[in-house]
Parts: C-alpha cells; sequence; structure tokens
C-alpha cells in the first residue's frame, strides 16, 4: 500500500487540495452545460431535444451492461492491483469492448427486432455502441486517475472534453437542419476521438490483458450489474416512458428540470471525487470515529448549500428553457429532494461496497428500479411528466431506507455514520421544500426569505470559522 498512502497522505494530493480542483472542474464543466442549455432549448424544438434527450437515456440504461459494468471494479482493485494497475485497466477495457462487439452483432443480425425496442435505426445503433467502447476507455482512466489522486490529469481531461463537446454541438446545431442528430454527434465525436487516443494509450501501458484480473473484476462488477442497471432504468426510464405515452415535448419539459438539478449534483459529486478514496482508506485503517464525524459535517454542508437552488429553482428554469418550459418548475421539488436522497445513500453505498454487502445494493435498486417503473406506468400516463419525478422520489426514498437498514441490521455497521442527523436534515428540507413550492409563484416573498437564509449561514461561518479552519486543516 505504499504507493497509495505516499499519494493520499502527500500534501499535493490532500484532501482538500483534490476537492478544491474537483470543485472548480465541476463548476466550469457544469456551468459551461448551464450557460449553453438556454441556447440549445431555443435553437431546438421541443420534439428534438426529446429526441436527444431520448437517445441518452437509451446510451446510459445500455453502458453498464454492454461494458460488463467493470468500471464498478476500479474503485476496490486499487487495493489488490496498485503496482500493476494498468494492466488491470487494461484487462477490464478489453472484456468490455469485446462483449460490447458480441452485441452489436447480435443487434444487427436481429433484423429490425432491436431497431423497435431502442426506437432507432442501425446506424444509431452502430455509432452508439461505437461510442460506447471508447466512453469505456475515457472513464476506466478518469476512474484510475481518480482513486490515485492524480486530479490535475482528470481535471484537464474532463475539461478539454466538455469544451470540445460544447463548441463543436452549437457549430452543428448551428448549421444543420437536422438538429437533433447534430447535437448528438457534436457530444458524441469528440468522445470517440479522445477516446479512441486513450484507447490506444491504455494498450501501450497494459501490454496485454490477464484472465485473472478479469475475473477478479468479473466478481465485483458482475454481482453490481444488476445494481447498475437498476439504476440506469431508475435514472432514465421515466424520459422513455414519457416519450411513449406522453410525447417528446413533455420529455423536453422533464430533461429541462433534472438540467436544473444537475447544479445540485455540481458540489455533491466534485466533493465526492475526493471524498471516496478518503472514505475507503478510512475504513481500511478502521478510523470510524473520524469517519462519523466528518461524514455528518460534509452531509450538513451540502444541505446547506442545496437551500440555495431550492429557492432559485422558477428563475434558472426561466433562464435554462425559456417561458414555454415555465412548467416544468413543478417537478422541481421532487427533482431536488431526489438529489439530496441519492447524496445520502452514497455514504451507505460506500460501506456495502467496501464491507462486502454488494447483494444488498443489487437487491435494494433493482426493487426501486421495479417500483418506480410501476408508478411510471399507472401515474404517467395521467399526470404526465411530473408524475414521474414523484414516481422517481418514491423509489429514491425506498433505496436509501433500504440500505440503511442492510448497512446496520445485516452488516452490523450502523455506527459508521449519524443516522439520526441525516434523518433530520431530510425531514426539515423536505418540510423547507413543501414552503417553498407554494412561494414559487410569489418571487418577493422567496427572495425575502432567500436574503434572511443568506445572512443567516454568513453568520453561522463567521461564527465556527475556527471550526471551519481546524476541519480542513485535518483534511490535509
Amino acid at each position: 500500500m505504499s504507493r497509495l498512502k505516499a499519494l493520499i497522505f502527500e500534501e499535493e494530493k490532500s484532501i482538500a487540495k483534490a476537492a478544491f480542483y474537483y470543485l472548480v472542474c465541476q463548476f466550469l464543466v457544469r456551468g459551461m452545460m448551464f450557460l449553453t442549455t438556454p441556447l440549445f432549448t431555443r435553437m431546438m424544438s421541443k420534439t428534438q431535444y426529446g429526441e436527444v434527450a431520448s437517445f441518452f437515456a437509451w446510451e446510459a440504461l445500455l453502458y453498464p451492461v454492454l461494458t460488463l459494468n467493470m468500471a464498478d471494479s476500479i474503485g476496490k482493485s486499487v487495493f489488490k492491483y496498485e503496482k500493476n494497475h494498468d494492466q488491470f485497466i487494461l484487462s477490464v477495457l478489453s472484456a468490455g469492448n469485446f462483449f460490447t462487439l458480441a452485441c452489436l452483432v447480435l443487434f444487427l443480425i436481429s433484423g429490425d427486432y432491436f431497431e423497435r425496442i431502442f426506437g432507432m435505426d442501425r446506424v444509431h445503433i452502430t455509432i452508439l455502441c461505437v461510442y460506447i467502447i471508447f466512453l469505456a476507455a475515457f472513464q476506466l482512466q478518469q476512474l484510475q486517475y481518480h482513486v490515485f489522486f492524480r486530479y490535475k490529469f482528470y481535471v484537464i481531461y474532463t475539461i478539454l472534453l466538455a469544451v470540445i463537446r460544447l463548441l463543436l454541438s452549437f457549430f452543428l446545431v448551428s448549421i444543420c437542419e437536422n438538429k437533433s442528430d447534430a447535437r448528438i454527434a457534436g457530444y458524441i465525436v469528440p468522445t470517440i476521438l479522445l477516446g479512441f487516443f486513450i484507447w490506444k494509450h491504455i494498450w501501450k501501458l497494459g501490454k496485454r490483458p490477464v484472465w485473472n484480473q478479469i475475473t477478479y473484476a468479473a466478481g465485483i462488477s458482475l454481482p453490481l450489474l444488476v445494481a447498475a442497471m437498476s439504476a440506469a432504468v431508475l435514472g432514465q426510464s421515466d424520459r422513455i416512458v414519457i416519450t411513449m405515452y406522453c410525447g417528446e415535448e413533455q420529455t423536453a419539459l422533464y430533461s429541462v428540470a433534472y438540467a436544473v438539478s444537475s447544479i445540485a449534483s455540481v458540489i455533491g459529486v466534485a466533493m465526492n471525487q475526493a471524498w471516496k478514496p478518503w472514505l475507503r482508506e478510512s475504513f481500511n485503517n478502521k478510523r470510524f470515529n473520524v469517519v462519523r464525524r466528518y461524514c455528518g459535517v460534509y452531509a450538513l454542508l451540502y444541505c446547506a448549500g442545496i437551500v440555495f437552488l431550492m429557492f432559485t429553482a422558477p428563475e434558472i428554469v426561466l433562464i435554462m428553457g425559456g417561458a414555454e418550459y415555465r412548467e416544468a418548475i413543478w417537478a422541481m421539488p421532487a427533482v431536488i429532494l431526489s438529489m439530496v436522497i441519492n447524496f445520502l445513500y452514497s455514504f451507505y453505498y460506500e460501506a456495502e461496497y467496501f464491507y462486502d454487502g454488494i447483494p444488498y445494493i443489487s437487491l435494494g435498486t433493482c426493487i426501486a428500479a421495479v417500483l418506480n417503473m410501476i408508478l411510471n406506468l399507472v401515474f404517467v400516463p395521467e399526470y404526465g411528466f411530473v408524475a414521474a419525478s414523484y414516481s422517481t422520489l418514491a423509489s429514491n426514498f425506498f433505496i436509501l431506507c433500504f440500505n440503511y437498514l442492510a448497512v446496520k441490521y445485516r452488516l452490523g455497521k450502523g455506527f459508521l455514520f449519524d443516522n439520526r442527523k441525516f434523518g433530520g436534515m431530510f425531514c426539515i428540507l423536505c418540510v423547507l421544500q413543501i414552503i417553498l413550492a407554494f412561494f414559487y409563484p410569489d418571487y418577493l416573498i422567496r427572495y425575502a426569505l432567500f436574503l434572511f437564509y443568506t445572512v443567516l449561514l454568513v453568520f453561522a461561518g463567521v461564527k465556527n470559522k475556527d471550526v471551519i479552519k481546524r476541519i480542513l486543516s485535518e483534511l490535509k
């Protein structure tokens, strides 16, 4: 573990510094997406925007299956293959690529069967599979940078790809008549090109795949495949069902609501990228008191930040989509609370992942996906895209409760986190979100409450500045 310890405890690789880089990266990338979404919603019709959303919904659903979910083995592999991790990356990449190509052949020789299922022709299916092959190379390398705290490389690649995607997408949508295909091409072509060079680099460093490494990865990733597929169904089936029963326009409304909610994940994703390796290392070193203390502080900071989105959701929807997307605001309460649930669930996921509780992850996510699909099929045809947001909220809440119970009673690790604090935070946010939803049309009252909250938060920060400094210094 010498390499891992050096990377984690060296000053350059401190948690605080890594978190800062990840946070800046996420703000830049999400900020670009946020600023350009209003451009695309105005350059494209609702139908075209919905077609793009449907394509990437299928990509999210198929990716874990076609790659055998090998990416989920990277987090744990660092403890076993740290000295020859480049070869391990090649092994899992080659296994995933082989299966993707096999599935592509199956898709192409099956007549129009899969075309009817996916709602796209053979050309688009082929493009999707090629995209997944090189996306897997890109994501595996990024995960390797992540677990070894090589955050500068991670940030450079992430920002580079995001900038090229946006510039090319904007250019193609501007000049092409088929704007949905232009938007898709602008997104996937840079990924394929950059992924191809990374793919060659992985083969050069890894030299050859090793069967034992593939079987090790499969032992971790395949049990989690059910969870990954279920999570993809949970996250993307809403759009597919909305498209089936309500049309592309309502899918566009739903997609804009989720685009707004992505702001909530900026800080969470950025912090998690630095937090997860530290958390797993703390589990490994049995630093349970430290984990419990800092996970509570971490959750409190996230929840304090999410309140800003609750206050400003209606205005952000109007900025990102314009007046024709105004209806999307009524999906925002459920969407924002779903983001909070996903954040809290990530703590229990990490405990189950580390302490061999993977079957509970898979079982809980699978049940939630089925529940979500049933709720969507029952309520979406009657109540439209807003019903889908509340179906997802209910399903995510089930996942949170299921995995909390699994960690506490099946794994016997309930002491890892301050569960009462987590529950109290969520209940307060639920009450606050319900109150603010009533004041969505009345911006004066919301702005007054927003100003009061901001002043209160600043006062709390100033009063506890010494505590904050101590926490930051301890995470270095």
